[in-house]
């Protein structure tokens, strides 16, 4: 998955840890995430990135950041 946020200047690559059944790694457009996700709720501290979920049975979304030395 990547992610852009104004916060970090650029895309990074998320490993995520969540309650979604899917593995770390997989390759997604954030589009996907739209019923899930509301962007304006992300907070970003450190190197982690905490998005808060729109749907009550999925709390959080936790994106702990690699950048990409390209």
């Amino acid at each position: 998955m990547r992610i852009y946020d104004s916060h970090l200047k650029g895309d990074v690559e998320c490993l995520i840890e969540t309650s979604l059944p899917i593995s770390s790694g997989v390759e997604t457009d954030m589009m996907e995430w739209g019923l899930y996700v509301d962007p304006k709720k992300i907070e970003v501290d450190e190197n982690l990135i905490t998005v808060k979920m729109k749907k009550a049975e999925i709390k959080t979304m936790k994106f702990q950041i690699q950048r990409n030395n390209k």
